[in-house]
């Protein structure tokens, strides 16, 4: 058990690195990704401004959650990750292809 302890504190600063670079090259890819997507429904590129509108949609989203649901810790995976700032079409991100597809919102 002190070895365990020994070793997480010597890697747990690692550990923390590791997740933030991981973190900043997802929304790299994202941005990316958004940058080069015509939306499907009026030809206009996403952008960064794309990005920041799902952003503020899905925490009005987990606010509204949790003003119904006080006390409960949510486990949901996010995928809304782009809205079309032109007409509002609604995509997630898919890492594999980094590219976006429709936005199929989990019930």
């Amino acid at each position: 058990m002190t070895l365990f302890v020994i070793g997480f504190v010597i890697f747990s600063p690692l550990i923390l690195l590791s997740a933030v670079i991981s973190q900043v090259v997802y929304l790299r890819r994202i941005r990316a990704a958004a940058e080069q997507f015509k939306c499907v429904a009026c030809g206009q590129f996403l952008g960064r401004r794309s990005i920041e509108l799902a952003d503020e949609e899905w925490a009005r989203h987990m606010r509204d959650l949790m003003d119904r649901h006080p006390g409960v810790r949510f486990r949901i995976v996010r995928n809304l990750h782009a809205i079309c700032p032109n007409c509002g079409k609604q995509y997630q991100f898919d890492g594999k292809t980094r590219t976006f597809s429709d936005y199929l919102p989990s019930s």
